[in-house]
């Protein structure tokens, strides 16, 4: 998990730290933009790969650098099915 400190201040996951720092810290170029339909497309995609790209993503990696006795085949199979990452080798999902 993504975490920021602050001036004191923690601050968890990716999305609230953008947030957080855009608040803070602006800079020359907004990290989320000022026009709201453009802002929700912004934050539709951040959701998107979090939820559809990374999370399987992570769980098919870390089972990969276990010990074999340890690996998790239901745990990959299921976020192979939810995502829509090709696997090795094809060229679907």
């Amino acid at each position: 998990m993504p975490v920021l400190v602050d001036d004191g201040r923690t601050v968890v996951e990716a999305s609230i730290i953008i947030e957080h720092l855009g608040l803070r810290h602006p800079g020359p170029v907004r990290l989320i933009p000022e026009d709201p339909r453009a802002a929700l497309d912004v934050r539709m995609m951040d959701r998107f790969f979090d939820n559809y790209i990374m999370t399987p993503m992570q769980k098919i990696v870390a089972d990969s650098i276990r010990a074999a006795e340890h690996r998790d085949r239901q745990g990959v199979a299921e976020a192979r099915g939810c995502s829509i990452l090709p696997t090795a080798g094809s060229t679907t999902r």
